[in-house]
C-alpha cells in the first residue's frame, strides 16, 4: 500500500518531479563524466611526465639522493636491470649517468647538466627522440663522440647541428676531462622543460668521459602500469644497501602535491553541484508534504501510524533517486564511452608539467559510476529526512484545520 502510495504522490505534481529528476539525471551525468574526465587527465599527464623524464620508479645510491657527487654511483649496473627486469610489471629499465660540465663553443662558454644514456634503452623507455625537434638521435649502440644539446643552450652558445663543442669536466678519478663532441640533435619542447639546459651523450661515451666505465647514477624504471609505483619501489629489495627505490610521487613531489590540490579543488565543485541537487530534492519533497498536510491529518485519524507517514516520505524520495540513477547510468554510460574513444580534441596543444596534451580521454572506471550513484541516493535520503519527520509529526487537529 505504501509503495503505491509513494510512487503515486511523485506523479502528482508532474512538473516538479520532473523538473529535479532532470536536476538529479543531469547531477549524475556531469559527476560520472567528471570523474572519468579527471581520471582521464590525470592519467595522461602522469604518464607523459613519467615516461618522458624521471620514469615511474628510480634507484640510485642514497648518498646520491641526499648529496648529488660523480662518485655516488651503482656499480655492476647490467646485473642490476637483470635482476629488476625478471619482474612481471617492469616494461624496461634505462641507466642514466649524471654530472656538470662547462660547455665551449664560438668563443662562448655555458655550464650545463650532462646526462649519459644508453640510446637503445632510452628510446623505448622515453622516446627521446620525439622531442628532438631538428637533428637525429643517437644510434642505437653509439659510442661515438655525439651529443644531443637543449635548444637554450643552442641559443645561447649560437650553435647548430654538425659543429663541434668542447665539453670541460672532472672525472671520477680526480683527472680532468675535456674532449669535442660533435652535435647531432638540437632537444626540446614548445614549452620550456629540462631538456632545455641538458647536454645528451652515449651512455658509453659519458662513462668514458667520467671514467666511471661500469658505474652509472640512477636507473630509470618504467612499469606497465604507473599506479603500481609506489608497492613496487617498496617491495624491491637489493643486496647493495646502499642502494634506495623512491616513486614518482617522491621523485616529483612538488609535482604530485600539485596535482593532489587540484583533485581537492575538483572534490569542491562536486560538493557544490551535490549541495545543488540536494536543494532540489528537499524543495521537491518538501513541497509535496506541505500540500498534504490535509491528507496525512485524515490519515492519522484513520489510525496510520507517524513511521509510516516517514516510511512514506522516505519511499518517494528513494524511487525518485533509483529512477534517476538509472537514466543517469544510462545517459553517463554513452558519454564517457564516446570521450572514451573520441575524446575532446584542442585546438593547439596545452603545456602541462613540462610536456604538452593535444587531446584529453576519459577514462572509465567503477568508481565513475559508484560515486555518483551513492552520492544521489545519500543525498536523496539525507533531503527527505526533515519532510519525513515532520508528516510524521502533523497533529490530527492541525492538519483537519486545513480542510
Amino acid at each position: 500500500m505504501l509503495f503505491k502510495m509513494a510512487f503515486r504522490n511523485l506523479l502528482r505534481n508532474k512538473r516538479r518531479t520532473l523538473l529535479t529528476s532532470l536536476m538529479m539525471i543531469g547531477g549524475y551525468t556531469f559527476i560520472s563524466m567528471s570523474l572519468a574526465l579527471v581520471n582521464g587527465s590525470y592519467g595522461q599527464i602522469i604518464s607523459a611526465f613519467t615516461e618522458q623524464y624521471t620514469g615511474h620508479v628510480q634507484v640510485a645510491n642514497n648518498d646520491f639522493v641526499e648529496n648529488p657527487s660523480l662518485q655516488k654511483t651503482i656499480a655492476h649496473y647490467n646485473d642490476r636491470i637483470n635482476e629488476i627486469e625478471k619482474n612481471d610489471l617492469v616494461r624496461i629499465v634505462a641507466p642514466r649517468i649524471y654530472s656538470e660540465a662547462l660547455l665551449y663553443s664560438k668563443n662562448k662558454t655555458f655550464g650545463a647538466e650532462i646526462v649519459g644514456i644508453d640510446p637503445k634503452r632510452e628510446m623505448d623507455a622515453t622516446h627521446y627522440d620525439k622531442r628532438i625537434f631538428e637533428g637525429i638521435p643517437f644510434d642505437k649502440d653509439d659510442t661515438n663522440y655525439k651529443a644531443i644539446i637543449g635548444k637554450k643552450i643552442a641559443k645561447i652558445l649560437s650553435a647548430k647541428i654538425g659543429e663541434d663543442i668542447v665539453l670541460i669536466s672532472q672525472g671520477a678519478d680526480g683527472s680532468i676531462a675535456n674532449d669535442i663532441f660533435k652535435i647531432v640533435g638540437i632537444i626540446g619542447t614548445e614549452q620550456e622543460g629540462k631538456d632545455d639546459y641538458r647536454v645528451y651523450l652515449p651512455l658509453k661515451t659519458a662513462a668514458e668521459f667520467y671514467t666511471l666505465y661500469g658505474r652509472v647514477h640512477e636507473l630509470s624504471i618504467h612499469l606497465k602500469d604507473f599506479n603500481k609505483a609506489r608497492n613496487f619501489a617498496q617491495n624491491l629489495h637489493f643486496t647493495d644497501k646502499n642502494l634506495i627505490a623512491r616513486p614518482w610521487q617522491i621523485v616529483e613531489s612538488d609535482f604530485y602535491r600539485a596535482m593532489n590540490v587540484d583533485q581537492r579543488a575538483n572534490n569542491i565543485s562536486i560538493f557544490i553541484l551535490i549541495l545543488m541537487v540536494g536543494v532540489g530534492i528537499l524543495n521537491t519533497i518538501l513541497m509535496s508534504t506541505l500540500e498534504r498536510t490535509r491528507e496525512f491529518g485524515v490519515l492519522k485519524a484513520l489510525g496510520t501510524l507517524p513511521k509510516q507517514l516517514f516510511s512514506l516520505i522516505l519511499m518517494e524520495g528513494i524511487f525518485l533517486s533509483l529512477i534517476c540513477t538509472a537514466v543517469g547510468l544510462i545517459f553517463s554510460l554513452s558519454l564517457n564511452y564516446y570521450l572514451t574513444k573520441n575524446g575532446i580534441v584542442f585546438s593547439e596543444p596545452i603545456p602541462v608539467a613540462g610536456t604538452t596534451i593535444s587531446e584529453l580521454r576519459a577514462q572509465i572506471s567503477l568508481d565513475s559510476y559508484l560515486y555518483p550513484t551513492l552520492l544521489i541516493i545519500l543525498t536523496t535520503l539525507l533531503a527527505t529526512l526533515y519532510p519525513g519527520i515532520k508528516s510524521s509529526k502533523i497533529g490530527v487537529s492541525e492538519a483537519l484545520r486545513e480542510i
